[in-house]
This record gives structure tokens, sequence and C-alpha cells, in this order.
């Protein structure tokens, strides 16, 4: 007869079976590698909190070179933000290449609402890039820091708008930007943002446009990397409260024959 340390074991094994399979599901919703693109290079950084993250991002690429992206931060983790994670999936392929990125946020919020998982939101930003020229909307994520490499200042895009699932009609607006080769735009969870030092005290959402700004002109491997040893020593190795998630975009010369179709 089965101890009751064993049952209790073999229930702990069961159990981490099933979140790693789910940990799994969720990962293959992701891009497996990163897009080769003729004017943008990019690069991305997830840290779940939990097996099973809620933070998301996608790309897809038009025939005419039309880049779009979606970043995502659902509410919390774990299985209920994985099952926001997966609903978002869906409406990214459905939607995505064709809608006005407005447009897209207003379809979103109303299936998203009818699922009806009490206290659960998604926080998402929308962007579209053609040649050189930004189109961007958000849902109540941090905002996006665009580095101007002619003049090394950074410029904050408010990402405003009521999460999707959340109540209301959206009222999401649209910004529009013109880049030069050169020129960088990072997004991020607020996991980052609002992440505790020893004493409790949150990094903010001015501290990354300092950071940004030291490091807006190199590689976006090197910008992230910068970001997350920043984060290490921010919480000198304490664990963290929620998902971290970084986007980085940098303009480039064009190279017509590095497009994937």
């Amino acid at each position: 007869m089965e101890t009751k340390s064993q049952q209790l074991a073999a229930e702990h094994e069961r159990m981490s079976g099933e979140l790693e399979a789910a940990r799994q599901i969720q990962l293959s919703m992701l891009p497996r590698e990163m897009i080769k693109h003729p004017y943008l290079d990019l690069n991305v950084f997830m840290q779940t909190a939990t097996e099973i993250g809620g933070d998301y991002y996608d790309f897809h690429v038009a025939d005419d070179g039309t880049f779009t992206f979606v970043f995502g931060d659902a509410t919390g983790h774990g299985a209920r933000a994985g099952a926001m994670v997966a609903a978002s999936k869906i409406l990214f392929s459905d939607y995505a290449a064709s809608s006005d990125i407005v447009d897209f946020l207003t379809k979103a919020l109303h299936p998203l609402r009818q699922m009806k998982i009490p206290q659960l939101f998604m926080a998402m930003a929308i962007g579209k890039i053609y040649g050189h020229h930004l189109e961007i909307a958000g849902a109540g994520l941090p905002p996006a820091l665009i580095y101007k490499s002619d003049s090394c200042k950074i410029e904050r895009i408010a990402l405003k708008g009521i999460p999707l699932g959340g109540f209301g009609s959206g009222n999401f607006k649209k910004r529009e930007i013109n880049l030069h080769p050169g020129d960088s735009m990072i997004l991020m969870t607020d996991g980052f943002p609002e992440l505790f030092d020893s004493e409790k005290e949150i990094i903010g959402y001015y501290r990354p446009v300092s950071i940004f700004r030291q490091v807006g002109e190199q590689s976006p491997e090197k910008i992230i990397q910068h970001f997350k040893e920043y984060a290490d020593s921010w919480t000198n190795g304490h664990s963290q409260e929620d998902d971290t998630t970084f986007l980085e975009i940098k303009t480039k010369q064009p190279d017509m024959n590095s497009i994937d179709r």
C-alpha cells in the first residue's frame, strides 16, 4: 500500500507534468525565431514568474513588406492568463494582417470580454511598420519608448485605452511616427517597471527612459541585455512577482534580399 508521502509525491509529479505540458503549449503560440526583415532588426526577451506566463507577442510580414507586431500582457499569470494568451493568438492570426490597428483592438475587445473570466484582461499594443513609417495603438501597456538616432532623445508614446476584455468602448488612439535608420523602439510589460529592490522601491516608469537613452544606438540584443542586467542588479537576486517581456525593434537601411515571404 502506498504511503501518504508516496501519494503526495505522485500527485506532485502529475501536476508538474500537466504544468509543463501547458507551458509547452503556450510557448508553441509564440514565434519560433525572429523574422528577418529588409529594414528592421528585432529581438525579444521573456521571463515568466511561473510555469505559465501571461505575456504574449507575435509578428506578421505581408507580401509588400508591411511588418505587423502585437505585444500583450494578460492579468497575472498561470493557467487563466494562458487562456487569454491563446485567445489573443487566435484573434491576431485572424484579423491583424488585414485590419487597421485600431479596428483590430476594437474587434478584439468584445470576444475577450465574452469569455467572462472574472478579473482577466489583456493589455496590448499593436503596430504596423511599412518602410520607416510606424503606426501604433495600445490598450493599457506601459509607454513605448522611441530612441531618435539623430538627437539621442527619447519619445514616450502613451499606450492608453482599457485592456482588452474590459468594459467600455475602448476609445483606442493611433499614433503615426516617421522613423529613420538607426531609430529604435522598445516595448515592455509592467513586470519591469514594477520590479522591487530590497527596500521595496520599484524601478518606475521614468528610469527606463534614462536606461534607453544610454544604449539606444546599440543592437536590439545588446539593448535588451542591458535592461536584463539592470533588472538583475535592481532585484539583487530576489524572485520576481510578474512576467517580464521586452520587444526591441531597430530600423536600418533596406536590404531587399533578406525579407521572409
